[in-house]
């Protein structure tokens, strides 16, 4: 018993003294442009809803330096935002990397508050990498193809040549290296991605052909990202579709093992289907789909009834999220706001009416189209919703907003409205109801088809309202 005391003991010294190798991946930096800048690197793991996993969150030393280690025991990839840049790296476990980054470049106020903004991708440089390291196997490989790609465009989608295809996917495979998982991964999922565009299939026939045989690789960012592509709002396109009635009614009367049934019977894989449909209820609950309660049943139901604990806790990761972002239960004191409307006060006329207001930044020459956008939408619902525009005092008389038709709201001084209502950038549309409660603090923009879902969500309100009046005077 003592002797295997011992050699715990033994073990447990060689691990606190560094002679062991770390599970993780450790990571070295040395850049002066970086001093005290604060750095987090993340990674995507859920092909439903993006989730961003951080892994590690810190700064750089006042010399511009930073080492790390990542808790990673397979192979991802990571990203890291500093200033305009996006560094994109692979992160292999037991495995040491001295990072080379290029001098520091800070966002502009612009930048900084525009929601359009997007950072630029960049592939760190690595000092001494190994020509067998999956971060130079990759980019090797994508520079192939997009060689190959570029060379036999015509061939492949205009003559839709099949011993050209042939060609092309023999020459990617013998990049292939079957024990390196990840990469082997990446490469198929090239290929398929080629295969399916080459033949001319639809999404589903993407969906039956290709993902529905591959394995559930949440961890992997090529698969989460043709994951997304293929099955973006996918339930609703079926459920839309004439051939397809039967899965229509089974969404609508919230019943998910007819769902789950319909699909299994058109060919999807049992190991595969509750993913499938978890996608297709994630996205219709933000494109606003099917009605919200409707979606949160079945998503609840998957929670419960899932075929397995990841897609139940996938199902879990999706309710919380939306509760947490969509339904923030804030309410504005209109006590504390100005409305303008032609330049006029009109504190009267946009009170008792539901609210669509627009956080733009008017700095920016893309609110002129934003609000040609809102323009059009205050034309068709002005008499039933108060369109509105966000904004300080000193901004109230900007060029831009000379044509617009709505009402223009100005926070009394000391009140900050973009903080209460927690905006984090801009273009962000919030919904709130008569009394001035935010009901969706991330709702749709003009274009994404709001008009479509407020019409709907007014009148079922409309409907309980008056049934609500009805049985008070019976």
């Amino acid at each position: 018993m003592w002797k295997n005391l011992n050699i715990i003991l033994w073990i447990s010294l060689i691990w606190i003294s560094g002679a062991l190798p770390a599970l993780g991946t450790h990571i070295k930096v040395s850049n002066k442009s970086y001093s005290n800048k604060k750095v987090v690197i993340y990674s995507y793991q859920s092909p439903i809803n993006n989730q961003k996993v951080v892994l590690f969150s810190g700064a750089f030393d006042a010399t511009g330096k930073l080492e790390v280690e990542i808790p990673n025991t397979k192979t991802i990839k990571g990203y890291c935002d500093l200033g305009t840049y996006k560094f994109i790296f692979f992160l292999v476990p037991k495995k040491e990397y001295s990072v080379i980054l290029p001098p520091f470049k800070e966002k502009n106020s612009q930048q900084k508050n525009s929601l359009y903004f997007k950072h630029q991708p960049y592939i760190v440089g690595f000092k001494n990498l190994d020509k067998e390291d999956i971060n130079y196997k990759i980019q090797q490989f994508d520079q192939r193809y997009d060689a190959l790609f570029s060379r036999y465009k015509q061939d492949l989608f205009f003559r839709r040549n099949r011993t050209v295809l042939e060609k092309v996917l023999s020459e990617l495979s013998e990049m292939d290296n079957p024990k390196d998982s990840y990469l082997h991964h990446h490469i198929e999922i090239r290929k398929s991605e080629l295969i399916a565009s080459v033949k001319g299939y639809s999404n589903w026939e993407t969906t039956t052909h290709v993902l529905n045989k591959m394995d559930y690789l949440f961890y992997h960012d090529t698969y989460i990202r043709y994951f997304n592509r293929i099955l973006d709002n996918e339930l609703y396109k079926q459920a839309m579709s004439i051939d397809n009635k039967a899965l229509k009614q089974a969404i609508n009367s919230k019943d998910y093992t007819k769902i789950r049934h319909y699909f299994i019977n058109k060919g999807l894989e049992h190991k595969f289907v509750d993913h499938y449909i978890l996608k297709g209820l994630h996205d219709a609950l933000y494109y606003k789909s099917f009605k919200e309660q409707t979606l949160l049943s079945l998503i609840k139901q998957l929670s419960l009834k899932g075929s397995s604990k990841s897609v139940k806790q996938e199902a879990k990761e999706v309710l919380k999220e939306y509760h947490g972002k969509v339904k923030r239960s804030i309410n504005i004191e209109a006590k504390n706001i100005r409305c303008y409307s032609s330049g006029a006060s009109s504190d009267l006329s946009w009170k008792n009416k539901y609210q669509y207001w627009a956080f733009l930044d008017l700095d920016n020459m893309e609110a002129s189209q934003q609000i040609k956008e809102l323009n059009s939408l205050n034309a068709q619902l002005k008499q039933i919703l108060n369109i509105a525009i966000v904004t300080t005092n000193d901004k109230r008389n900007s060029p831009l907003l000379k044509d617009f038709k709505g009402s223009i709201m100005v926070a009394n001084h000391g009140y900050d409205l973009k903080k209460k209502c927690q905006i984090t950038g801009t273009p962000t549309y919030i919904l709130l109801n008569k009394k001035m409660e935010i009901i969706n603090s991330n709702a749709l923009r003009p274009t994404r088809g709001f008009q479509n879902y407020f019409v709907q969500f007014y009148r079922e309100e409309y409907i309980k309202e008056q049934r609500a009046k009805y049985k008070k005077s019976s």
